[in-house]
């Protein structure tokens, strides 16, 4: 006996014969849709329309299996379903319009010149929904070149900027460097609101331009101001917008103890007479002392020597200090003065 064996070969896809649906997604109008720089700025406001598309559903005269439904003798369920496209970047969005028009529109501004080789590179996604299968999608790609054009101002990093320098510092001296960028890739120029420091146009770098006072103000605020200078219209565009920022730094600058505190009443060397009837606390003379050093060098202090000071290099101790001693006043600004007064009774007869 033997056994009949028949065969029937299948000539259907694989999709089609499980699901009889076309599981292919929507069709672009295009597959690769290009804008040159001739047509696209980094300039167009949010909502510019870049360009607009079509998209259909497939059909069974599109769809991808290779045998035709008449062949397979079964109806090929291509009811219409809801198309949404989208942007898998999201500087730019797709708006519906009708009839299966699309435009893709600029949601950023600005457009960054600076993207990898100075454009966009991303794709349209097209999606179409069944109520009763699952979804299928397709996908375009998108190519934009850009133009570029000046349509940043410079900015100072940090804003606000501190340095110091030395109250004895020379004309000339360098204490720090001004920094601004440019998200446009310029070139920037810097200057300077003041007479008394100076600043390299093209570095940023401070210096000294005249030599303080014998008594500088402890602080300086200063206005800077970073311009670009346009170079990223070139060459496309000559005639082009420069931008400006101005910040104001700040310039400390540091006290140095310069000078010696000076006796204004020519005390030093002179005699002083008084009567032996004082009392105790009378006021014998007043010192007055400059000193204009600023901060706490120029804080005065008037006071007897010290213990080891009294002593002459003989080894004779002087003991007239235990006899006085001084009244220090509120120091006013630079100068400060201070009563010589008795501590004891005197006696002109005495040893």
């Amino acid at each position: 006996m033997s056994n009949l064996i028949t065969e029937q070969i299948c000539q259907n896809d694989i999709p089609d014969f499980f699901n009889n649906v076309n599981f292919a997604g929507p069709l672009f109008d295009q597959s690769v849709y290009t804008i040159t720089t001739s047509n696209f700025s980094v300039l167009s406001p949010i909502g510019t329309n870049v360009f607009t598309f079509n998209v259909q559903p497939q059909t069974n005269y599109t769809r991808p299996s290779f045998i035709s439904t008449s062949v397979t003798g079964r109806a090929l369920n291509i009811t219409p379903g809801i198309i949404t496209v989208t942007s898998n970047d999201p500087s730019f969005i797709v708006t519906s319009l009708s009839n299966g028009s699309y435009a893709l529109v600029t949601n950023t501004f600005p457009l960054n010149y600076f993207s990898p080789y100075n454009r966009y590179l991303f794709n349209l996604i097209a999606t179409q929904t069944y109520p009763n299968r699952p979804l299928v999608s397709s996908t375009a790609i998108v190519q934009i070149n850009l133009e570029n054009y000046n349509v940043h101002a410079p900015i100072f990093i940090p804003s606000n900027q501190i340095f110091s320098i030395s109250e004895t510092a020379i004309i000339g001296t360098r204490f720090g460097t001004v920094y601004a960028s440019d998200a446009d890739n310029d070139g920037i120029i810097y200057s300077i609101s003041s007479s008394q420091f100076s600043i390299d146009s093209l570095t940023g770098v401070l210096q000294l331009q005249q030599t303080f006072q014998s008594s500088p103000a402890s602080q300086y605020f200063v206005s800077v101001t970073a311009s670009d200078d346009g170079t990223s219209c070139l060459p496309a565009r000559s005639p082009c917008p420069r931008f400006s920022t101005t910040t104001i730094i700040t310039i400390n600058v540091t006290a140095v103890n310069k000078r010696s505190p000076q006796f204004l009443n020519q005390i030093c060397g002179s005699t002083i007479s008084f009567y032996e009837s004082n009392i105790i606390g009378a006021n014998i003379t007043t010192l007055t002392v400059f000193d204009d050093d600023r901060g706490e060098n120029g804080q005065i202090s008037i006071s007897f020597p010290s213990e080891q000071s009294r002593t002459t290099v003989s080894g004779l101790r002087n003991t007239a200090y235990s006899q006085f001693y001084m009244q220090q006043l509120t120091q006013t600004s630079t100068t400060r003065t201070a009563v010589l007064r008795t501590n004891t009774s005197f006696d002109y007869d005495a040893p």
